[in-house]
């Protein structure tokens, strides 16, 4: 007997890996010459991004708003694709997809002080995107300065990290560092120090 719950959950699944290998092939073929919103002047027939028309205008909607961190929802559809196939628990899967949101729109809001168009495979992309200006630089730039946005949207990328990966962030440094004695780590600053 088929169970209409696994049929929803792999029905989504499905959905969602869809969407995430369609935006990836829009985002991959992007060309700010195809009919979008943000361009017009192209002859009918000529549209050249893989996604069709469609993608066109996805991509480009994808790269105004959220410049090099469109490359983020492919990936997060990707993401809740494996994660609801896997079964799990419901709410985690959202909260984890939210905190990769997060994630990115603070990387983008960091970005706004430091960066602006730029040209990636020819094409004029403008890096942050305008959620990221917006954040950043129009936001938090002019509430906190330079210095205030960056510190706050760091912290904010740090919680998002928390949120995606599920992980605290006390337990990230535990992955790249070996637990040593506290003798021994003594030990190693002493011969490094003395000549």
């Amino acid at each position: 007997m088929t169970d209409p719950a696994k049929i929803r959950r792999d029905t989504l699944a499905i959905v969602f890996l869809t969407a995430g290998l369609y935006l990836a092939l829009a985002l991959v073929s992007f060309n700010q010459h195809d009919a979008s919103l943000s361009a017009a002047s192209v002859p009918e027939g000529a549209v050249r991004n893989w996604g069709g028309a469609a993608g066109a205008v996805v991509s480009d909607l994808l790269l105004q708003l959220f410049g090099i961190g469109a490359v983020g929802f492919p990936l997060i559809c990707l993401l809740l694709a494996y994660w609801i196939y896997r079964g799990g628990g419901g709410l985690e899967k959202w909260k984890r997809a939210a905190g990769g949101l997060l994630a990115v729109c603070s990387a983008l809001g960091i970005l706004s002080f430091f960066t602006g168009h730029v040209s990636i495979f020819g094409q004029d992309i403008f890096l942050p995107g305008i959620a990221g200006e917006l954040l950043g630089r129009q936001l938090l730039g002019k509430l906190l300065s330079t210095a205030g946005g960056v510190l706050l949207l760091t912290a904010l990328l740090l919680f998002a990290l928390m949120l995606a990966t599920g992980d605290p962030q006390s337990g990230i440094p535990a992955l790249w560092r070996r637990e040593k004695p506290s003798e021994e780590v003594r030990a190693m600053v002493k011969e490094k120090l003395v000549p």
